[in-house]
């Protein structure tokens, strides 16, 4: 990865008092940056009105990653927090772009990316098999070159919300861990059942606990893992928000 594509950003939002415990919520990534193009998501991937959304092209800032943490510097053990936007290397997987924080512990020896990326369910359909294939073919060309030992990967909409592209999910996490696997002999995943999932390099991580978030009126959830290493331990919850027409990074 070179050096000059990574920037610094840790941009301190509030500290609140949660049940008489002082947490100071920050975003490590990536504000006010563009995330999202709707344009990418024509050709009948989803339904008629996301066909509509993407003629208009919009593009907005969709996608973050929050740190949460006990207030003061001692309860923080990250030393050094670095973000990157992940560029498609060739061809686009969704409308999203994949981001990636990069966070490291002098003290505690912990190195390691934390990313999030909305894939759309690879636009998987029956009938545009190849399609599938273009995206995901983009998703591992993209994802290769970008990612490191100790990751921990988010994806949201890893299928669509509709039956024809539920069936699909497994056999979704089956060709996305062969790629992974490639590079990684002790990748793992957990998927929510639904169309959260998160994948993580067993080398360094062991996944505890997973709550499952739900959504009222929804069957989409939002989920938290607790990850321990050597090093201390982490839990990461993957947010999946309802996306607005018109929107920006979310305040607090």
């Amino acid at each position: 990865m070179e050096e000059e594509t990574v920037f610094v950003l840790e941009i301190p939002y509030e500290t609140i008092d949660f049940n008489g415990t002082e947490v100071n919520i920050s975003e490590l990534c990536c504000y006010n940056e563009i995330t999202q193009y709707s344009n990418r998501m024509g050709e009948g991937c989803e339904d008629s009105l996301h066909d509509i959304a993407s003629k208009y092209s919009t593009e907005s800032s969709l996608d973050a990653i929050i740190k949460v943490c006990k207030n003061g510097s001692e309860k923080d053990i990250f030393d050094e927090n670095k973000y990157e936007i992940i560029d498609d290397i060739e061809g686009y997987t969704s409308d999203h772009k994949c981001i990636k924080a990069r966070l490291e512990s002098k003290s505690k020896g912990i190195d390691f990316d934390l990313m999030s990326f909305n894939i759309e369910g690879l636009c998987r359909k029956p009938g545009n098999h190849s399609m599938f294939r273009k995206r995901l073919n983009n998703f591992c060309k993209t994802i290769d070159k970008k990612i490191r030992n100790g990751f921990i990967l988010c994806i949201q909409e890893l299928s669509l919300q509709n039956d024809e592209s539920l069936k699909f999910a497994d056999n979704t996490i089956s060709l996305l861990t062969k790629n992974f696997l490639k590079k990684f002999p002790d990748v793992k995943s957990s998927a929510d059942g639904y169309t959260g999932c998160v994948y993580y390099d067993s080398s360094v991580w062991t996944l505890r606990n997973t709550i499952d978030i739900e959504r009222s009126g929804s069957k989409k959830k939002s989920n938290a893992y607790h990850f321990t290493c050597e090093g201390g331990e982490i839990l990461v919850v993957n947010v999946h928000l309802k996306a607005l027409l018109s929107t920006c990074t979310p305040g607090f």
